[in-house]
């Protein structure tokens, strides 16, 4: 895999206090906006596959991809997310479309 396919709508693109990314059902990225990246401590979607599971410190992804329901929503509520040394808490929500999930989170702009 030498890019991500563009899922992301340009206008989220740069965003940095929205967090939006979707991953396959192993935690490999498929896209990112400037603010999932962030939280990963990125500048730029990785030439490679970039398994992000271990980012997602709670709820943690396994739940998140296990959970199935009717309306598609895995998880609502606060995310922890970001590698050990700097996890922050983001307000959102995971939902999936067949084998994609889907994040959408904010930054508490009070904070």
């Amino acid at each position: 895999m030498n890019a991500a396919p563009v899922i992301i709508q340009d206008a989220l693109r740069e965003l940095s206090a929205l967090v939006y990314a979707v991953c396959d059902g192993n935690g490999v990225l498929l896209d990112a906006n400037r603010g999932f990246l962030m939280l990963g401590e990125r500048d730029a979607m990785p030439a490679g596959e970039w398994d992000v599971s271990g980012l997602f410190v709670n709820p943690p992804f396994s739940r998140l991809a296990a959970t199935l329901s009717e309306d598609g929503v895995a998880y609502r509520g606060i995310l922890n997310i970001g590698p050990l040394s700097a996890v922050y808490s983001v307000h959102g929500m995971v939902y999936r479309e067949g084998e994609r999930l889907f994040l959408v989170a904010e930054h508490d702009v009070r904070e």
